[in-house]
């Protein structure tokens, strides 16, 4: 049944219709019905497909029209595929033998083209898709990937223009094979038909490679492959150019007041780094640690004013710790900027906190824009990529030990230029800057780094070469890719100065794999909205209703509305005069 109407649409088989193997009438139909049936199944799987998305109603209705009114072209030919067998279909089982349906298509060259046209194409192509591209790349400094595009694509060129079945496919034509068949019926004897069958079969085996091995499938998949690869970096780019470098996020709105709300700790098991030791946590608060770093990476999104006079990071700074328990030293990364002329869009904040002599947190912004989404993609694409391998492969696990080096031969190919550009560079300088014998007098040189998405990644690769302890949320890994940082980075160093807080469902902290300190935290949003899981807030508020906002203690952390109101979490417990309505609802 399969072999007329739910074929591959390659195939140019379509049925037989007359002979000892001709369709059947009831065959026919039902052969019909599975092709009805599949294009209505396909059309109801995107219609749950939306639904689970949480697409709006009128929305996927547009869009199953739309899928619909596409799918009405095929449907049309089935159609007339089916009358034509059913009209031509006349089964005689005497027959000795078969009479097929061929389905062919085939391209013919209405005018002729003269040499000069075709030298002139020939050459163009070679100077537009060969010679330039390896010129611009030799002219900016990519030397090893002007090497590479110059080695392979000498090789992919004699392969195309000097290939047998490409030139064949050009100046030969399927429809002989027609001829061949009308000679072998019409053939006097048994020595000829089979000499003549003999010529149609090699025939055919030349049309078989030509159409499924040099031209085939796999062609085709790999290519769309690649026009995807470039169309999404593409976009990125164009978006980058369009959306510019925004600046921060804002300050966070709906706050409540610590004395009139609480978030008891869970009374079952809370997550084991609620509570970090005092090397790490901020001076004093061990029993917020977690909910501390996780704040101060939502706050590195925020900024001053153009005019400087409104600092809304110091302003929630002192919304969350406290007036003046910590401060920002903005003027301090500002200097540094303009000494070093940091050619390079990483944003961050150093937190002072002068309670403790020297102890400073370094926040890092995380991916706000455009330019941030390329360096993401330079820095790890190779690392899921080779995941992803991974997990295609059989037994994929057996290719860890190589998969670093592999990721790492990949990575060689980038620029000294773009390596020089990285985001991690200018941060692991400015890090070590701080922490170098004399530098202001050592006041900031007992650093922690911490950062959410981009700035958590970058956080850590800095951590990990400057030896300083690092926290991310909801950062890519770098264990996979850390010998294409420079310079190279040790799985003990990952280990013993890297922690990630890492949410359920968050695609983001999936990319490379993890080192040895990590906490897993739940998400409550839809396994459709998965993308929400990767949101700081949302990590935010489930670290405080599962770890407590200290109620008990002297320095009690501010609640969110939103943590309620927009992420679904239970609502805090009222221990002032003010309701949580008229707070929240004012």
């Amino acid at each position: 049944l399969e072999k007329l109407f739910c074929r591959s649409r390659n195939k140019m088989f379509i049925a037989v219709v007359n002979g000892k193997n001709a369709l059947t009438p009831i065959q026919l139909r039902s052969s019909f019905l599975c092709n009805i049936m599949g294009n209505v199944l396909i059309i109801l799987l995107l219609g749950a497909f939306l639904h689970w998305l949480a697409l709006g109603i009128g929305a996927s209705i547009l869009f199953i029209i739309l899928v619909a009114f596409l799918m009405g072209g095929p449907i049309y030919l089935t159609y007339k595929n089916y009358l034509m067998v059913k009209g031509d279909g006349k089964k005689k089982e005497d027959d000795e033998n078969n009479e097929i349906i061929y389905d062919v298509r085939e391209s013919y060259r209405v005018n002729k083209i003269t040499p000069a046209v075709v030298w002139t194409i020939f050459a163009l192509e070679i100077a537009i898709l060969y010679i330039w591209p390896t010129i611009i790349l030799f002219v900016i400094g990519n030397i090893p990937i002007a090497s590479f595009f110059m080695m392979t694509g000498f090789i992919s060129l004699i392969r195309y223009y000097f290939n047998a079945p490409s030139v064949l496919q050009e100046v030969g034509s399927i429809s002989i094979l027609d001829e061949e068949v009308t000679k072998s019926l019409a053939a006097d004897t048994k020595a000829e038909r089979e000499v003549i069958r003999g010529d149609f079969y090699e025939k055919s085996r030349l049309n078989m490679i030509i159409g499924k091995v040099s031209h085939g499938n796999r062609r085709n998949v790999w290519m769309y492959t690649f026009i995807a690869v470039v169309g999404i970096f593409c976009s990125l780019f164009l978006g980058a150019y369009v959306m510019g470098s925004s600046e921060g996020h804002g300050e966070i709105e709906g706050l409540l007041d610590m004395n009139d709300f609480v978030y008891e700790p869970k009374h079952k098991l809370p997550y084991p780094t609620c509570r970090m030791g005092s090397d790490v946590a901020i001076p004093g608060e061990e029993d917020t640690a977690l909910a501390d770093y996780a704040y101060l990476s939502v706050i590195a999104y925020t900024d001053s004013d153009a005019t400087g006079t409104n600092n809304s990071t110091q302003e929630q700074l002192d919304v969350w710790f406290g007036k003046g328990f910590a401060v920002d030293e903005k003027g301090v990364v500002e200097d540094y900027r303009k000494e070093t002329k940091i050619d390079s869009s990483v944003q961050f904040k150093l937190i002072s906190f002068p309670s403790r002599t020297n102890f400073t947190v370094l926040a890092v912004r995380g991916t706000n824009n455009g330019w941030d989404a390329l360096s993401d993609a330079q820095l790890w694409s190779a690392a899921w990529l080779s995941q992803a391998l991974r997990f295609i492969l059989p037994f994929g696990e057996l290719w860890n030990p190589i998969l670093e080096n592999l990721i790492y031969f990949v990575s060689a190919l980038q620029s000294t230029r773009l390596k020089k550009v990285a985001y991690y560079q200018p941060l692991a300088k400015f890090v070590r800057h701080l922490k170098e014998e004399g530098s202001y007098d050592g006041i900031y040189s007992d650093l922690r780094i911490t950062g959410h998405s981009l700035g958590g990644g970058l956080a850590m690769i800095a951590g990990a070469q400057t030896g300083t302890p690092a926290i991310g949320l909801s950062g890519p890994n770098n264990m996979l890719s850390r010998l294409t940082f420079k310079p190279r980075i040790t799985k003990e160093q990952l280990d013993e100065f890297t922690f990630n807080i890492i949410p359920d469902k968050d695609p983001v902290p999936r990319i490379d794999d993890r080192a040895e300190l990590y906490q897993r935290i739940h998400c409550r949003a839809s396994d459709s909205n998965f993308a929400d899981c990767h949101t700081s807030t949302r990590s935010l508020c489930e670290i405080l209703s599962t770890c407590g906002n200290n109620p008990n203690g002297v320095n009690k952390r501010p609640l969110f509305c939103f943590c309620h109101d927009e992420f679904g979490y239970d609502k805090p417990r009222q221990i002032g005069d003010k309701t949580y309505e008229s707070v929240c609802d004012a």
